[in-house]
This record gives C-alpha cells, sequence and structure tokens, in this order.
C-alpha cells in the first residue's frame, strides 16, 4: 500500500519538473492523483506519531498533517491571486468547500459506520473531548464574525493561530494513550523506534515535497479543466479539490470507526474542524500578504456567497453571482 501510493506521487512530480505540455483536464488528474497518494502517506505517518505522543496530540497532528494537501493547494490558490483577484475567490471556495465535507459527509459517516458495523445508535464521545468542543466552539463564533466583518485581516490571523497554538500545548500536556494503528501504519509501527522514526521521517518529506511541487500547477489546471470542459470552475475548486486532499481522512476515520473506535474517528474530524478554522482560514492572508509584500485583508462578501446581490459583480455578468463573492481583495500600504 506504501509503495501505491508512492507511485501514485510519480507522474504528478515528473510532469511539473519536467513540465511536460498536457491539456489541462489530463494535468488536473494527474497533479490531483499524486496530491491523493502524498496524502494517504502522510495520514499514515501522522497515525505512527501516536506511538511517541500523548494520543490527543497524535490525533491532532494526523488532522493537520492529513489536510497539509489542502492547506497547500488553498495557499497556491491565495499566492496566485496577487497575480490575478480571481484567484482570491478559488481560494475562499476550496476552503469552504472543505468544510461542506468534513461537517456534511465525514461526521455523519462516522456515526453510519458505527451503526451498520456495531448497531450503535451514537458514538460516545470521552471527557477529554471537551477540550475540542470548547476550542471548535471558540473557533466557531469567531470564525461566523468574519463574514458580517467583512475581509480577513492579520488581525484574525493572530487570534486563530494563537488560538490554534493554546490548543496543542493543553494537548502535549495530556498523558500518552494506547494507539490505535491500522493498515499500513500498524506494520510501521511494529518496527524498531529508530527503523520507525527513519520510516516515518522519509514518508513526511516525501510525500510534502510532492505537494509542494504539484500544489501549485494543480491549481491552474483545475480552474483551466473547468473551461476546457465546460464545468463551472467554481464547482470543480469547491468539490474536487477538497475530496482529493481530505480522502485519505476519509479512509483513516472509517477504518477507525469500523473497528469500533468512533471516539477516536471523530476526535480526529474535531481537531480537523480546528485546524481548518484557525490555521486555514488565518493562511490566506498571510500567504498573500508574502505573495504582494504588503499588508491587506481578504474580502468575504457573504451576499454574494449566498447569491442575493443583484450588482453587477467583478466577472461582468449581472444577478445573483456566487463567482464573484470572494474575489475581492483590499490592500492598505502603510
Amino acid at each position: 500500500m506504501v509503495a501505491l501510493a508512492a507511485l501514485a506521487t510519480v507522474p504528478g512530480v515528473a510532469v511539473a519538473v519536467l513540465g511536460t505540455p498536457l491539456s489541462d483536464p489530463i494535468r488536473a488528474a494527474i497533479y490531483g492523483l499524486a496530491i491523493v497518494g502524498a496524502a494517504f502517506l502522510l495520514s499514515w505517518a501522522a497515525e505512527v506519531a501516536q506511538l511517541d505522543v500523548s494520543q490527543g496530540l497524535a490525533l491532532a497532528a494526523l488532522a493537520l498533517i492529513a489536510i497539509l494537501p489542502e492547506y497547500v493547494v488553498d495557499a497556491s490558490f491565495a499566492w496566485l491571486a496577487a497575480e490575478d483577484p480571481v484567484y482570491a475567490g478559488y481560494a475562499v471556495a476550496n476552503m469552504t468547500g472543505a468544510n461542506r465535507l468534513l461537517i456534511g459527509i465525514a461526521w455523519p459517516l462516522v456515526v453510519l459506520i458505527a451503526w451498520l458495523r456495531h448497531r450503535h445508535v451514537a458514538v460516545q464521545l470521552q471527557r477529554q473531548n471537551r477540550l475540542e468542543l470548547v476550542v471548535l466552539l471558540a473557533a466557531t463564533v469567531y470564525a461566523c464574525v468574519l463574514p458580517f466583518k467583512g475581509d480577513i485581516s492579520l488581525l484574525d490571523m493572530a487570534v486563530l493561530v494563537t488560538l490554534f497554538g493554546l490548543y496543542v500545548w493543553r494537548l502535549a500536556r495530556l498523558p500518552a494513550g494506547e494507539p490505535h494503528l491500522v493498515g499500513p501504519a500498524r506494520t510501521i509501527g511494529a518496527l524498531s523506534p529508530r527503523s520507525r522514526r527513519l520510516v516515518t521521517a522519509a514518508l513526511v518529506i516525501g510525500a510534502a515535497g510532492a505537494i509542494l511541487l504539484v500544489a501549485k500547477p494543480f491549481a491552474k489546471a483545475l480552474v483551466g479543466a473547468g473551461t476546457a470542459l465546460g464545468v463551472d470552475e467554481f464547482l470543480l475548486v469547491q468539490w474536487l479539490a477538497p475530496l482529493a486532499s481530505e480522502a485519505p481522512e476519509f479512509v483513516v476515520v472509517s477504518l477507525f470507526a469500523w473497528r469500533g473506535l468512533g471516539s477516536a474517528a471523530l476526535t480526529a474530524l474535531m481537531s480537523s474542524k480546528i485546524n481548518q478554522w484557525t490555521v486555514l482560514v488565518a493562511m490566506l492572508p498571510a500567504t498573500r500578504g508574502l505573495a504582494t509584500g504588503v499588508y491587506f485583508a481578504l474580502t468575504v462578501v457573504i451576499w454574494h456567497a449566498v447569491g442575493v446581490t443583484s450588482d453587477r459583480c467583478s466577472t461582468g455578468c449581472v444577478g445573483p453571482c456566487p463567482r464573484a463573492w470572494p474575489t475581492r481583495w483590499n490592500d492598505d500600504r502603510g
């Protein structure tokens, strides 16, 4: 399985490095396959980390590393927005699409599997999950303020990163628990400590390198594929990009639930949601700031998001236009 996942990254890396001329739909498929393969490698490495740190911290690391492809793809869209403002919309579309998949599909999936496999009508959270629930509540309340505030600024970034830092700091103080390794992670975990850590480091470095190489061309190819195929680019960005990056996490939490570890599955999903509501959101202004070298705020126009405006949007259309809502950036020098 590890070899297959590693091989899946090879075509995408080769095309990105060699600059092979291919059509956008083909390039998007090849790059997407590379991201899926790399994401699986990262998720297995994060699972093995449970052997060396507390379970809560390991699950948080699993959630963070497993959605690293999503971070990099979103950062690529935000970076490209410095050249073409329309990519700002794709950055927010990818983020909201990922949230939709996580809450709308992954969370109910855990409960469904628990019922199908074990006939459990509910998944019981553990006492220590109070930390995730409190942090998730705080992050959700703050995130709900952003659309009415009108932008995502560097101040918001500082608040959200601080919240995530406090969450990780508290997790690190929890005692280590018995790890629940499945599949390739169990095989890697059975190695000697030295070999296990070397293999884990190799997986992380190799997968992260592949993601960094293909993320930006994947973002461009995905938008180009929509144009070439006559499919709305926003639909592709909102659904296909997050689906490719989060597929491994879906597999991991499904295996947890299948083995009767529904609580661990929901803990990982809550950690993912905390990551998305804090670090992922905070990354958007930070990335474009690095790209432009100026202070800025990402404008989030909620009325365009729900398609209720009748004003002419930045793409030139009139009437409800979900494409226009996140594409404006405010640049303030000084």
